[in-house]
């Protein structure tokens, strides 16, 4: 076989893996949706381009594609990029899960950034996070139709009053109407906001191929071409305009939601703000996964912890901070007292509460498929007092874990051993994938534009704390102290010297805050917290009460990209992994998308792309053990 030939090969095995980023759900009609559109990316690949002609696009679209699928929370399901060789400027994602470049789109990139060399050389300061830059408006078009669902819908709509389609014809098929045109450009700035993306860069990217000269013939360039499929640039610039209130307004909806989620806190906030959007967006698959995961930690909340044994490791990156006493999850005194599922008349914790779970997950799991979804709805569906339910729980994790390899992420393969554990199943099996889970120290950071990077979410320390109480379960109590002992901060011989952020330390007052950074730009607010924003800085700190009451005080700090401010050794967001691992060590644990340090009292958590730095967020360091 030729090289070109066994690319192919490995491309259909590949697609035949891959789960899908809609759902085959009853439905037909989305099943009939996948498969033309599998049929139509087999076609493509025959001129696709392998990922080692590509050189740091790899990298670039990996990063593209973490930022407005995953820091969004959109999908964390498995996706990759297939590049194909054509002239045109096509980008197109596919609900099987493939996001489809054209190298006419590289091309045009490229020679926008070359233009604007040619201009002034100083302009351009980093190629990579130009072509980035350029790269992202046009995914995050993309991104935005599968948020809203827009390709069902433009599907269905096709299909009226026909019974079938011609094969390998998926994208012909599907013609969107101008206001659900309109309806995804204005969502793409709601996406790129949550991504810590500056959303007024897609006005600019619009109005860069706006037509110079209105009312002249046009030209048959590839981006004249790409441009004529969507509605005149004019209407989608006013279009953006006339509702930027709207947008901003749903963009702190859906922030206000992600930071209930992330935070386990607000959670009935965080419904109302659900039910507000979708009265705007009622079949939004997006909405509906933010909706399960905030009823999951609804209902998580009402348990006593240990009551449901094990610790569930969600599919999110989380903001909880490291300083609360993880040991504390699993009181050795009550592992006798361990009710498993099957044993019980109900479930744990409120009923109402666990039916709303389940109810909320099969919505956003008819309009998704996401395995790490799939195991966090197994982790709950598990607790049900029907036989049947437990049963499928089982598989449905195992299946959710069979697609989850390599050094990242652990959240299925850790779900789906507790669930083995407590249904009785094979506890010593459960034991052995804990056991083998890169769960702390063990992970990189790689970028293979075949393979997006899904993150880490979830925090590693889990996985030994689930393991210790295994431990403790079947009588080892020796292996169990070990296990918990891993997720406990090592001593700082330099912790009585905190870093300093502009002359600012983690625990200082809000008035010292102000005092050195002046008042910030922005504050939003829930009702355990305040996020100052310092947009010049391109800092947020997270500003809350002491549990004194003696005042608010500066709790964390989190450096964004292109942010000035420096941790020590002259390191900032934006330098190489090896620049930063040189001065501040290396991981400790993995949690969050991020890798985890300890350096002078702070705790670093450290988000790498394609082995640059992407942002710093710092805490207090506590809990030392001695």
């Amino acid at each position: 076989m030729t090289r070109k030939t066994l690319f192919l090969a490995a491309v259909a095995f590949s697609l035949t893996l891959l789960q899908p980023l809609v759902a085959e759900s009853p439905d037909p009609r989305r099943t009939d949706m996948i498969d033309a559109a599998r049929r139509e990316i087999f076609t493509l690949s025959r001129n696709s381009v392998p990922p080692s002609e590509l050189g740091e696009w790899n990298d670039v679209a990996n990063s593209a594609c973490f930022l407005l699928f995953r820091k969004t929370e959109l999908y964390r399901g498995p996706m990759r990029v297939l590049v194909v060789s054509s002239r045109d400027i096509t980008v197109r994602l596919y609900p099987e899960g493939t996001l489809m470049l054209s190298t006419g789109l590289l091309d045009y990139i490229d020679d926008a950034l070359f233009n604007k060399v040619a201009e002034s050389s100083r302009r351009i300061k980093d190629f990579s996070n130009e072509r980035e830059s350029l790269l992202i408006p046009f995914i995050a078009r993309e991104a935005a139709s599968f948020a809203l669902d827009l390709p069902y819908r433009q599907w269905c709509a096709s299909q009226e009053g026909s019974a079938t389609f011609p094969e390998g014809d998926y994208s012909s098929i599907l013609k969107a109407s101008r206001d659900d045109e309109l309806g995804a450009d204005r969502f793409a700035l709601v996406l790129l906001s949550l991504a810590e993306h500056d959303p007024d860069s897609y006005l600019l990217w619009l109005s860069s191929f706006e037509p110079k000269n209105e009312g002249l013939p046009a030209t048959d360039t590839p981006i004249d071409r790409y441009r004529a499929r969507y509605p005149a640039v004019s209407d989608r610039l006013d279009s953006i305009r006339a509702s930027r209130t709207n947008i901003t307004k749903i963009t702190e909806e859906f922030a206000g939601l992600l930071s209930g989620i992330r935070t386990h806190t607000a959670f009935r906030e965080s419904l109302s703000s659900v039910a507000a959007l979708r009265e705007i967006y009622p079949e939004s698959p997006y909405l509906a996964r933010l909706e399960a995961l905030d009823l999951h930690e609804l209902w998580l909340s009402g348990i006593t912890p240990g009551d449901t044994i094990f610790k569930t490791v969600l599919p999110l990156e989380e903001d909880t901070g490291y300083d609360s006493p993880l040991d504390t999850w699993y009181d050795p005194r009550t592992a006798a007292k361990a009710v498993y599922p099957q044993d019980r008349l109900s479930p744990p914790g409120d009923k109402s509460a666990f039916g709303n779970v389940l109810d909320a997950y099969d919505r956003a799991l008819e309009l998704s498929d996401d395995p790490l979804l799939e195991s966090a709805y197994a982790s709950v569906l598990v607790w049900s007092e029907k036989r049947e339910d437990r049963k499928n729980a089982l598989l449905i994790a195992a299946e959710a874990a069979s697609m989850e390899n390599g050094d990242a992420p652990f959240v299925a393969r850790a779900n789906y051993a507790s669930i083995l554990f407590l249904t009785g199943t094979d506890r010593q099996l459960a034991v052995s994938l804990l056991e083998g889970l890169p769960a702390i120290g063990k992970m990189r950071d790689t970028a293979d534009i075949s393979s997006i990077s899904r993150g880490i979410p979830g925090d590693g320390r889990d996985v030994f704390i689930n393991l210790s109480v295994m431990y403790r379960l079947m009588g080892n109590v020796n292996k169990a102290t070990a296990a918990m002992g891993k997720t406990l901060p090592v001593a700082d011989a330099n912790a009585d010297s905190p870093i300093a952020w502009r002359r600012v330390h983690i625990g200082d007052s809000a008035d010292d805050l102000v005092a050195r950074w002046g008042e910030p730009d922005e504050i939003s607010y829930n009702y355990y917290t305040e996020s100052w924003t310092y947009r010049s800085l391109f800092a947020t700190v997270r500003v809350a009460e002491t549990t004194s009451g003696s005042g608010r005080i500066v709790k964390a700090i989190k450096l964004g990209f292109q942010s000035p401010i420096s941790p020590g050794g002259d390191v900032r967001v934006g330098d190489k992994r090896a620049d930063f691992e040189a001065v501040f060590g290396i991981p400790v644990w993995y949690a969050n998308d991020a890798a985890v340090y300890f350096y002078r009292g702070n705790i670093l958590s450290v988000q790498y792309l394609s082995g640059t730095i992407r942002s710093i967020r710092a805490e207090r360091q506590a809990n030392i053990a001695k």
